[in-house]
């Protein structure tokens, strides 16, 4: 009799506990089979599975924009070592440092000049030539 009113309260813990406890999907190989290094169209978000037991590599999935004719959306790979994938995770970081959206990395970036360096030096370079010339033609 003594060991009903034990039993009787760890069986209403564990109904108690057994609904606290979520399912958690693991999936069982990785989610990219084939990867891309860069995707041109625009892109509609971008996913990051971390390498688990289920794959060895870093995964970064991005979703494209639905195109006009079928409207579904795609996704596609990208190498985590390629060059966009890599802007891609330096973004995601600073936004997640900053609280920002991640909607913001995925717009595309405006094109800057490699070297401006190289852009004031021709222009440099012009004027002077044009100063050379219009000293020789007050010479002459």
């Amino acid at each position: 009799m003594n060991a009903a009113p034990g039993l009787l309260l760890c069986l209403i813990g564990a109904v108690l506990m057994s609904g606290q406890v979520e399912a958690v999907y693991v999936p069982l190989r990785c989610a990219c089979p084939k990867v891309t290094e860069v995707v041109k169209e625009p892109l509609s978000d971008i996913n990051v599975i971390e390498k688990g037991p289920h794959c060895k590599n870093d995964e970064i999935i991005v979703t494209l924009k639905a195109q006009a004719g079928d409207g579904q959306p795609i996704n596609v790979c990208l190498n985590p070592s390629g060059k966009q994938a890599k802007q891609l995770l330096k973004c995601l970081e600073r936004m997640a440092k900053s609280n920002k959206e991640k909607k913001q990395c995925l717009q595309p970036q405006k094109r800057r000049p490699k070297h401006k360096r190289n852009q004031t030096q021709k222009l440099r370079q012009t004027s002077k030539r044009s100063r050379g010339t219009k000293q020789r033609a007050l010479q002459s």
